[in-house]
């Protein structure tokens, strides 16, 4: 097997001396802040730059991920870091983000081969590739084999190109990755292997930066650096591929799942696109309706993915999840979401079509009516020096003014934060508004009046009525005009 126990005789004196402080400093931690004590799991997963991992319980049958550092080691071979398929004996306390793995110790290290799993074929890797620990510490931290599913379009954008696809490793875990290239990545080596992997069916070795998303989904970003850059390269050695087949699920199913989901369906319609440019980060979405044989419903498309789709065409998406807008619910894409199209022809259920078209086109909206309330909702701005609230000197609303230490700061007024209560059909509706949008409005009309929240306010709620656009989905204004 090539499994080996590990202990502290090979750490340089410094190392070891600073191994046994953390430990002794450990061991002294009050006995009840510790909930649940000699746990058994896997480490499944490693971030090499920013020093975590997770690891998988093995005493339990649970799909919840437990989070670790690096400094929570207290015995290694040679070095206090993690490797995946790392076998570990840990507590659990509860950390300000959820439960977190202490005292870890690494009680065996896989070397020349892998564990036969439940679910996975056994993995025979060639003697002639056998290498030591230090080598996997320095090779493999970041690296995953696994079989290619699914391989988007690439994205050509102004600096970098891009392509997404899904990942199966050996233990039937969906893994969503990303690789970027400032060249066709299809004309590099990396990009071939990719899409031969997926063709092929064939194993492939990814060499990247793993981490989890905030659905706990891990994800891997893969950079090619020149044409024959092996960030992406053949698996080394015989690697079955699991028996295993990628569900799809009906948007029916999709509605009742906790996790993202596998979807196919055709495309019925589209609403407008909308671009906002909120926060200095511009973004685009469209809102289609989507159907399969359990019914129809909205889906939310954001930026680079609304160009993949087209009416009338039948399509798969990955990582789609669910969000409860105006009391009722829609699919929306991820940021890990890919989507292929297949020349599967779907016979769509129209039962719910009505619904669906009518909350697809509620989205954006114009209206004509007034401003009930205006409230600034932006942040007093602080000394850095002395942390005393900076004042606004008079006449010169743009200039601040520390009243502790008189130190200045500039105040860019045309970025005030302000919320906006609406009468819309006989209900008030708080909403914010697109940057800048409000602002271009008012100093057009009031060129000689400065900017100011009091102003700005007074002119919006004195002035009406307004012929203004809304987005409902984001609870944004994206246009306004005089009546």
């Amino acid at each position: 097997m090539g499994s080996l126990p590990l202990s502290t005789d090979n750490l340089s004196s410094s190392n070891k001396s600073s191994l046994e402080e953390s430990t002794a400093s450990m061991l002294q931690e009050d006995d009840q802040s510790i909930p649940q004590k000699s746990i058994y799991g896997k480490i499944v997963m490693v971030n090499r730059f920013k020093h975590y991992a997770f690891i998988k319980r093995t005493d339990i049958n649970t799909d919840r991920n437990i989070f670790v550092r690096e400094a929570s080691v207290i015995s290694n071979l040679q070095n206090p870091v993690f490797l995946v398929s790392d076998k570990c004996q840990f507590d659990i306390i509860e950390g300000t983000r959820g439960y977190e793995a202490i005292n870890v110790r690494v009680q065996t290290r896989i070397i020349n081969d892998m564990n036969k799993s439940k679910h996975t074929s056994h993995i025979k890797f060639k003697k002639s590739k056998q290498t030591n620990a230090t080598n996997i510490f320095q090779t493999t931290m970041n690296t995953v084999i696994g079989f290619v599913t699914e391989v988007m379009d690439e994205i050509r954008g102004p600096f970098e190109n891009y392509r997404r696809f899904q990942l199966m490793n050996v233990d039937k875990e969906i893994i969503s990755g990303s690789v970027f290239s400032k060249m066709t990545i299809e004309k590099t080596s990396s990009g071939t292997i990719l899409l031969s992997a997926e063709k092929n069916k064939s194993a492939v070795r990814l060499v990247g930066e793993l981490s989890n998303d905030e659905d706990n989904q891990q994800t891997i970003k893969l950079s090619i650096n020149s044409k024959y850059d092996k960030c992406i390269d053949w698996a080394e050695g015989e690697i079955v591929r699991p028996d295993y087949n990628i569900t799809t699920t009906s948007i029916y199913d999709a509605l009742q799942s906790s996790t993202p989901i596998r979807l196919q369906v055709v495309v019925l319609d589209e609403n407008e696109e909308i671009f906002i440019n909120e926060y200095e980060k511009p973004y685009a979405y469209k809102m289609f309706i989507i159907a399969d044989s359990s019914g129809t419903i909205p889906l939310i498309v954001y930026d680079y993915l609304i160009d993949s789709l087209k009416i009338n065409e039948t399509f798969i998406f990955t990582q789609i999840k669910w969000k409860k807008i105006h009391d009722k619910i829609i699919l929306t894409t991820t940021s890990n979401t890919t989507i292929s199209h297949t020349a599967h022809v779907i016979n769509p259920n129209l039962h719910n079509m009505e619904e669906s078209m009518t909350f697809n086109q509620m989205d954006v909206q114009q209206i004509n009516t007034c401003f009930e309330e205006i409230t600034n909702t932006q942040k007093q701005m602080i000394c850095l020096s002395c942390k005393q609230n900076l004042i606004p000197i008079k006449g010169k609303e743009h200039l601040l003014k520390c009243d502790n230490c008189s130190k200045f700061a500039w105040s860019k007024l045309n970025e005030m934060n302000a919320t906006f209560v609406l009468q819309i059909d006989n209900q008030k509706s708080s909403f914010s508004a697109v940057k800048d949008v409000l602002e271009i409005v008012f100093q057009e009309q009031n060129a000689d009046v400065p900017l100011t929240f009091e102003n700005f306010s007074r002119y919006y709620l004195t002035n009406g009525p307004w012929k203004i656009t809304l987005s409902h989905f984001h609870r944004l204004i994206l246009g306004i005009q005089k009546i």
